[in-house]
């Protein structure tokens, strides 16, 4: 059985697995430098992980939402809460959780990386090593245009 992971990005960039807008940025699982993907557990997640990542006037206009999956043969590591460091859920992010992404990253012991999500600690996220061997296994599968609904976009009612 496949599992679906979720990503929702610039429509420029649907088919961008090289981690690179992680590797410019930096984000909470790795420091500046380094390639990573970003992916969500669910649809919901992936909404909620890019709308607390951007500002709104500076969403892009056209929005994609990229269904991911991951073979089940291909193995997962998964940090579960009390492995984390106590302040994973800082903001900004600590240099304690990026250590812990980098450190993963570099190790290449896995293509996949489970992870809780700071905005729902039980759902999950997943982070894809660009550079491990078995990142072709990676497919995607789907590509839809995602729009919000405009009432997530007005903060007034």
């Amino acid at each position: 059985m496949l599992l679906e992971t979720y990503r929702i990005c610039d429509s420029k960039y649907s088919e961008d697995l090289s981690g690179n807008g992680a590797r410019i940025y930096g984000g909470r699982w790795n420091s500046k430098g380094t390639l990573v993907i970003y992916l969500s557990g669910s649809k919901a997640l992936a909404v909620l992980e890019l709308l607390v990542h951007t500002t709104i006037n500076l969403l892009p206009q056209n929005l994609t939402l990229i269904t991911l999956t991951i073979p089940d043969k291909v193995k997962i590591k998964e940090y579960k809460l009390k492995e984390l460091p106590d302040n994973w859920r800082m903001y900004p992010s600590s240099i304690e959780a990026q250590i812990l992404g980098d450190n993963w990253l570099k190790s290449k012991e896995t293509l996949v990386l489970k992870i809780p999500s700071v905005i729902i600690p039980s759902e999950y996220n997943f982070l894809l090593n660009p550079v491990h061997h078995d990142i072709n296994k990676i497919k995607i599968v789907r590509k839809e245009k995602f729009e919000f609904d405009k009432r997530l976009l007005n903060n007034t009612n």
